[in-house]
């Protein structure tokens, strides 16, 4: 086993209602998981505590086997998480200070910071708007621009929030594309999404959460019939053609 994160028995409660209970899961290198599930199952409030910006009631967060339940700074910098929206995150004038900014706040030197922007431009096929401010970006520019920014600052696993939200069909299949690019280059990837039909032939491992537990955690391949037992829309279709790309 190769966990980037692993997480034991983390339970969550707001006021007296519980929003997790007892989850326990881990998430190995290089994998690319769906985290499904209805609103409300507990998806959301799940990734700020990964993120360290929500503490848990209980449980424990391990990252490449090392307890950080109580270290906050180092699941902020250890874990990327990309918002389903774009523009809170993307606070440069132009798209190369923003992603100079991560970098720059983690006290990089100079030449290490400009040698990854350059990295991230040609990556992203951002090279050409390097000096554009974000404002004046089409959606799936800024959802690149976003996951990029989050990928500078080298975290150990990237989460994202419905990144698919929002936007037209030729930015969904670019976005769909650089992930699977990433995925292939190693970056552990897990994708908050109600719209697994879409994409999920292209992922390795699925997590189901169900009123704050976890009812699946397993290849993504055996998932189809958990997932429509969990009334998550999943057409008749095989494995193979839950996709975007046809």
């Amino acid at each position: 086993m190769n966990s980037v994160i692993e997480v034991k028995d983390l339970s969550l409660e707001i006021g007296s209602k519980k929003i997790l209970s007892d989850i326990s899961f881990s998430l190995e290198k290089g994998s690319f998981t769906a985290i499904c599930g209805r609103n409300g199952a507990g998806k959301s409030q799940l990734l700020r505590i990964l993120k360290g910006l929500r503490k848990p009631t209980n449980g424990n967060i391990y990252i490449k086997g090392e307890d950080v339940t109580k270290n906050k700074n180092k699941r902020l910098s250890s874990v990327g998480l990309v918002f389903q929206e774009s523009d809170l995150q993307i606070v440069g004038e132009t798209v190369e200070k923003d992603l100079m900014f991560g970098p720059e706040n983690l006290l990089w030197p100079n030449d290490k910071i400009e040698a990854k922007v350059n990295e991230m431009l040609e990556l992203f096929s951002l090279t050409k708007l390097r000096n554009r401010r974000p404002s004046t970006l089409s959606g799936g520019e800024k959802r690149r621009l976003a996951i990029a920014s989050v990928l500078a600052m080298e975290p150990d696993i990237i989460f994202l929030d419905e990144p698919f939200a929002a936007l037209d069909y030729p930015s969904v299949i670019s976005l769909l594309d650089t992930l699977i690019m990433l995925h292939n280059k190693g970056v552990t990837l897990a994708i908050v999404t109600h719209e697994a039909e879409r994409f999920l032939a292209h992922t390795t491992h699925t997590l189901l959460l169900k009123e704050g537990s976890v009812i699946f955690d397993g290849p993504s391949k055996d998932s189809l019939n958990v997932l429509k037992e969990a009334d998550v829309f999943i057409p008749n279709l095989s494995f193979e053609e839950l996709s975007w790309k046809m």
